[in-house]
């Protein structure tokens, strides 16, 4: 107060110093007031927090629906854990394959035989590219045929005319010598008296002297030789006729004897060159 006056110059009565200080306490009381309302605020709002974070959660049933979803799975996690435990209960076993590879080992050529296929067993498509067998087949004569050089076997679906290769042909030839002619002449007249219409194989053999590529190539040239004389000496035409070399592939003989040493003579028996005739 006395601050108060002296900043005016002169006393302050008592009317002014009560009036100073019941604006003072007003003022007081106001900014207490204010400062309630505040206190206030802050003790509702953790009130509110305090509520929130105590609050229980909801124990909510569940619907049937749920529940019997709940039971399902359940009961199938049961039925799994007992297929595990217990095998017996599940469906029949199952074997798993097997994972063993395959044999991929070659034959030997000791287990592959070299013998013709046998007739008996073959189709008309499958005979025009194999020599038949003549091992079970009978020998016959024919009045017609007297030459010693063709012999002739037969059963009840072909004819075969054998011919050995070194009367037909020189060594390592393929051009018919002219003194061949007379067996081929025989030859070809029982195939015009016989078989006039029937289609007829030729089919060249060699030994096992040369390589593979060498003696198929010259099995092919002599069948082709004795193709042509037929068609040009004995009019066959060669519609009527198929060809095929076999080089030293169907032996009738063995080339070498058990202990490796030569076998001339079974050599010259695989030589040959033979006519197949299909009976119809």
């Amino acid at each position: 107060m006395a601050q108060f006056s002296k900043s005016l110059g002169r006393p302050l009565t008592v009317t002014h110093q009560s009036r100073l200080l019941n604006g003072s306490v007003n003022k007081m009381l106001h900014n207490l007031f204010n400062s309630s309302c505040i206190f206030s605020s802050v003790l509702v709002s953790l009130a509110l927090l305090t509520s929130a974070c105590t609050s229980q959660p909801s124990t909510k049933q569940p619907s049937s629906s749920e529940t019997d979803s709940v039971e399902s799975v359940s009961i199938e996690t049961q039925g799994r854990e007992a297929a595990v435990s217990n095998p017996s209960v599940t469906g029949p076993s199952v074997a798993e394959p097997s994972t063993a590879q395959p044999s991929t080992a070659q034959p030997s050529t000791a287990e592959m035989s070299t013998a013709a296929p046998s007739t008996a067993e073959m189709s008309t498509a499958e005979m025009s590219t194999a020599a038949p067998s003549t091992a079970e087949m009978s020998t016959v004569q024919f009045p017609e045929v007297t030459s010693s050089e063709v012999v002739i076997h037969q059963n009840d679906e072909m004819t075969v005319f054998t011919l050995s290769a070194d009367v037909l042909f020189d060594f390592d030839k393929s051009n018919i010598r002219p003194d061949a002619e007379s067996a081929l002449q025989q030859l070809s007249d029982a195939i015009a008296e016989r078989f006039p219409n029937e289609p007829l194989q030729i089919h060249g053999h060699t030994d096992s002297k040369g390589t593979d590529e060498y003696n198929i190539d010259l099995s092919d040239r002599r069948a082709a030789s004795v193709q042509q004389w037929l068609s040009v000496h004995a009019n066959i035409s060669p519609s009527r006729m198929t060809l095929q070399g076999h080089g030293e592939h169907q032996p009738v003989a063995d080339n070498a004897h058990a202990d490796g040493s030569d076998n001339p003579m079974g050599r010259q028996l695989n030589r040959r060159v033979e006519i197949v005739v299909l009976n119809r």
